[in-house]
């Protein structure tokens, strides 16, 4: 029992971070009608500035706040300079665009930090908590630099990531918010067990199988409606 509560546990605290991807793709949907595939990129890129900034000798929490600020800047300029001009016309063009942004940034982050795996500091202890005297899960948050913290980088550790959101956002419904939460949730917790009670190098596969289920049996996703908006 302890076993499935841990499982369980970490496959929600997974879950949480696929859905804030998932969100994050959602809300972008809504606005611009595209799906940004560069956005974990993007937060990789804030993760590295937080990164240099610790190791100029800053603490962790003003690492945070510059680059949450630069996320938003940069997220700003991206919408502004690439997105906006792209957005309303064939769909292909921002596939296009923002895969091409996405390969871009991550080559950039290689040039300038490097493209070998750092370890990043953690804000908290990484000991778990316990439920019922068993250990359950390490302290995780949400945001790009969080998720690395206490584990290790690279330009490209957040590609599964993104990954994982986008077919969380799938599941729930690109139109649906809610559905975002949810999906990421049920992603989370279905990777859990598969990785627990089937086999962990099955993981990857469930996922696709979630995706392609989900594409042919519900296009529009759980928490699709006859009334959300068309492109």
């Amino acid at each position: 029992m302890h076993q499935f509560i841990n499982v369980t546990l970490a496959g929600l605290v997974q879950g949480a971070v696929f859905a804030a991807f998932a969100l994050a793709l959602v809300l972008i949907w809504r606005s611009t009608r595209i799906v940004n595939f560069a956005q974990g990129a993007m937060a990789a890129a804030t993760a590295f500035v937080a990164l240099a900034l610790i190791h100029g000798g800053q603490s962790y929490w003003l690492a945070l706040v510059v680059a949450l600020v630069c996320g938003f800047v940069f997220g700003a300029l991206v919408e502004r300079v690439l997105i906006r001009r792209v957005e309303g016309g064939p769909e292909l063009n921002a596939v296009i665009v923002t895969l091409g942004l996405f390969v871009a940034i991550e080559a950039v982050i290689a040039i300038v930090a490097g493209n070998q795996v750092q370890a990043f500091p953690a804000p908290f202890s990484l000991r778990g908590f316990s439920v019922g005297g068993a250990r359950a899960t390490e302290d995780r948050t949400l945001a790009g630099l969080l998720i690395a913290g206490g584990g290790i980088v690279s330009p490209s550790f957040m590609d599964g990531l993104i990954i994982y959101g986008f077919v969380a956002a799938v599941l729930g419904g690109l139109d649906s918010p809610v559905g975002a939460v949810v999906g990421g949730l049920l992603v989370g917790l279905l990777l859990a067990y598969v990785s627990q009670y089937v086999d962990k190098n099955l993981v990857d596969i469930a996922a696709l199988v979630v995706l392609v289920v989900v594409l042919l049996v519900r296009p529009g996703g759980l928490f699709s409606s006859s009334t959300a908006r068309r492109a």
